[in-house]
């Protein structure tokens, strides 16, 4: 592995330790399966009383995140960012466009090293086909 994927490789695993880290501790998350659910639904309904809050969307994103939703965790951090950008406030936006590239990050990555991998093995393939 080049010393440059294994930077990147540490770095990427430390930021997304630190992020989980931080969202697990975060004030606004709740400890117990029972807990979190009520949470979620309480933002859930927050929403939709109040659907240009990001800050509501963000909150919602992380517990969803603590709990292994991470699909669903993307999409209300991606709407908390438009939110965020909607009503100009850009570091805010800019935060979560970092916090979404770190989390989407290591898949994207595994999807380039399969890509190399198989340009790797169509490369061998023709180059034995011209040694014929």
């Amino acid at each position: 592995m080049s010393r440059f994927k294994t930077s990147l490789v540490l770095f990427l695993s430390i930021s997304i330790g630190l992020l989980f880290t931080s969202i697990c501790y975060s004030d606004n998350l709740f400890k117990t399966e029972t807990q979190y659910s009520t949470a979620i639904l309480k933002y859930e309904k927050d929403i939709i009383d109040n659907p240009k809050d990001p800050k509501l969307y963000y909150d919602l994103a992380k517990l969803r995140y603590a709990i292994g939703d991470r699909k669903k965790a993307l999409k209300e951090f991606q709407k908390a960012k438009e939110l965020y950008l909607d009503q100009g406030n850009i570091e805010a936006a800019l935060q979560l466009e970092t916090t979404l590239n770190t989390l989407t990050l290591p898949e994207a990555l595994e999807e380039i090293e399969k890509r190399i991998e198989k340009l790797e093995t169509e490369v061998k393939e023709i180059s034995e086909g011209l040694k014929k």
